[in-house]
């Protein structure tokens, strides 16, 4: 049985649950497999450098997070915990992609420094790089592997959101 689904006045999409569940695992594999590709470039007046992979700028708890959602909301069994499990986890997973998005790594920590204890020493490093990141205009970009992490936090989304039934359970009246 087919399931409607509305886009627009003007269109409607016809989807079935099997491809649903193929585009959620399509969506779901992209954000797994961006973190290993490259998240952002470091840039300095319009000359790209290095680049930080997408497991480096989450983190290991980010990423651990990141593999999980994704996992959670591909596999068909986490419907059979609860049917919104796969959307919520989608929705999650979506929210930890933009938010990289938004906000892009410092770029002072590309500056090497002593790691000293002495807070006044340690003040110090971090203005002399905080005042050359600035005078280089030394800053992280997007690159590519973020924007397919996205493409398949979105597709994750809207695949799972076509997934869930919104129907209400009937309750008896011969009671």
């Amino acid at each position: 049985m087919a399931q409607r689904v509305d886009i627009s006045r003007r269109y409607d999409v016809v989807l079935d649950r099997s491809a649903a569940r193929r585009l959620t695992t399509v969506g779901a594999l992209l954000c797994a497999a961006s973190v290993v590709t490259p998240w952002y470039a470091l840039e300095a007046h319009g000359l790209s450098g290095e680049s930080m992979s997408g497991a480096r700028a989450l983190g290991v708890g980010r990423t651990i997070l990141v593999l999980v959602l994704a996992v959670l909301a591909a596999w068909p069994g986490t419907a059979r915990l609860h049917r919104l499990l796969p959307f919520a986890a989608a929705v999650v997973l979506c929210g930890v992609v933009a938010s990289r998005v938004a906000f892009h790594p410092s770029a002072a920590k590309v500056i090497p420094t002593s790691g000293s204890s002495d807070a006044l020493t340690s003040q110090l490093e971090r203005g002399f790089a905080s005042a050359l990141v600035q005078s280089v205009d030394l800053h992280w970009s997007a690159a590519w592997g973020i924007w397919v992490a996205a493409l398949g936090a979105a597709l994750t989304v809207v695949s799972t959101a076509t997934r869930v039934r919104v129907t209400g359970r009937r309750r008896s009246r011969d009671r």
